[in-house]
């Protein structure tokens, strides 16, 4: 039986730790993303917080660079 994925909500903490596990620079991430470096650092602090689609993105980037 098929079951729906929980989404990962993702941290301030964790998006950071994403981004130095992979050697991602803010801007790296951002255009990776679609979004600015800005946002990154904004995210990254605590200030924003990642919206359901960039929640999936980030899980999506994830993914991606663990396999490569």
């Amino acid at each position: 039986m098929g079951g729906v994925k929980k989404m990962k909500n993702w941290t301030p903490e964790e998006i950071k730790a994403l981004r130095e596990r992979f050697k991602l620079s803010q801007q790296k991430l951002s255009d990776r993303l679609g979004v600015s470096q800005n946002y990154i650092y904004l995210l990254e602090k605590g200030v924003k917080t990642p919206s359901k689609t960039l929640q999936l993105l980030l899980s999506c980037v994830e993914k991606e660079l663990k396999t490569v």
